[in-house]
């Protein structure tokens, strides 16, 4: 458990080697920054810097990725007052000293899964899994096309992460139940287009 401990925490502290992997399958091998540097520049923003005053608009800020940032940062602030030995510093020194100082297997394990969550948190942030819309309608309730609050026109059934669901009946398909999907609308008739407003 120390290993994975050790590397939960160097990918979330320090710079790490990655695999990017290419809409055509191919891969490229890359060095990231930590991913507390990577979500310390996601806080900026998309909308770049300008000097602040009194006649200039605010700094304009990603607030989900300030507020991810602020909870870890005060997580890692409790966890340096339970032990002594970790002195002031970056978020990042204090991160890796507590980590350092754990002995038991129990606050190891904890650690682990607190640092993985982190981990996890901070790449959907920066990387939010892709929802697709499939051309199909839903074999549960045949809806081919929902109208979303905003009057646009998407299809109902995506699929994201490896589930599929639809918009309207809220059916979700994962692992082998789609293939029970894909044969489902294998037979469907192409003049299908019930639309169905949320």
């Amino acid at each position: 458990m120390t290993t994975k401990l050790n590397q939960l925490v160097h990918e979330l502290t320090r710079p790490h080697a990655a695999t990017i992997i290419r809409d055509d399958g191919s891969k490229t091998f890359t060095t990231e920054a930590s991913l507390l540097n990577q979500l310390r520049e996601a806080v900026k923003g998309s909308g770049g810097r300008g000097a602040s005053g009194a006649n200039s608009a605010p700094i304009p800020i990603n607030p989900a990725a300030h507020d991810l940032y602020q909870r870890i940062s005060y997580k890692a602030q409790q966890l340096k007052a339970a032990h002594k030995g970790i002195t002031t510093g970056t978020l990042e020194s204090i991160i890796q000293a507590w980590s350092l100082a754990l002995t038991n297997d129990h606050d190891i394990t904890q650690a682990a899964r607190t640092v993985e969550h982190w981990n996890t948190q901070i790449r959907a942030l920066l990387d939010p899994p892709k929802t697709i819309e499939l051309k199909i309608s839903c074999p549960q309730c045949g809806a081919r096309q929902v109208i979303n609050a905003e009057g646009e026109i998407n299809l109902a059934v995506t699929i994201q992460n490896l589930t599929a669901q639809c918009a309207v009946c809220l059916t979700q398909w994962e692992g082998e139940q789609l293939w029970y999907l894909k044969e489902a609308t294998d037979y469907e008739p192409a003049d299908t287009n019930k639309t169905t407003q949320l």
